[in-house]
């Protein structure tokens, strides 16, 4: 059979292939620009590992504390060869995984005042071991205020603790820690938690 024709006298599309005569759409050209320009899960990745690294960057140099900006770059530096450098593949997954779930966190701690532990954990559905592995960092290297309300519970996990922002900005950080490094860092930042008080 002939192919069908519009009412133009051109060919018109026929089963989704376009025919002799007809102009592409908008839409044809976007959908076959698409196609061609279509990425791997690698290449979202490392993409939205750029543009984190490219947002926490702008967040360093805007911030107004010498001392913190300075502290703050350090870290990054020092996160970014470990990374490059001596990070396995496992570490490097995690490392990633902490600096997704951190970014989270960090947009809902406010400056102005306090939020407590709990609260945060269930505001973003966070699970309290995942802010039990990032907020003591922060606190450690001074970039948030953590208070230990003083009710402790059976388990630690489960201790009240009121936090609040002090830098301005968030530096990639290493979450990643050997397991001989936890027990020394557990009891330096229940220590500086419990000075806050």
């Amino acid at each position: 059979n002939p192919p069908k024709r519009a009412s133009t006298g051109k060919l018109c599309r026929i089963g989704g292939d376009l025919m002799h005569g007809q102009k592409p759409s908008f839409l044809d050209t976007k959908v076959e620009k698409n196609l061609y320009e279509s990425k791997t899960l690698l290449e979202i990745h490392a993409e939205e590992s750029r543009s984190r690294d490219e947002a926490l960057r702008s967040q360093r140099l805007s911030e107004p504390n010498p001392v913190l900006r300075r502290r703050i770059g350090r870290l990054a530096a020092q996160c970014e060869a470990w990374f490059n450098n001596e990070a396995n593949k496992d570490q490097r997954r995690k490392q990633r995984e902490f600096e997704r779930v951190a970014t989270k966190v960090w947009e809902a701690v406010p400056t102005d005042s306090y939020i407590e532990f709990s609260e945060l954990a269930e505001q973003l559905n966070i699970s309290t071991r995942n802010l039990f592995r990032i907020l003591p960092i922060w606190l450690v290297y001074g970039l948030i205020e953590m208070k230990d309300l003083g009710r402790p519970t059976a388990s630690h996990f489960a201790r009240t603790y009121d936090i609040r922002r002090i830098a301005h900005g968030l530096a990639r950080i290493r979450y990643v820690m050997p397991k001989q490094e936890v027990g020394p860092f557990n009891k330096k930042w229940r220590s500086l938690a419990r000075g806050s008080k």
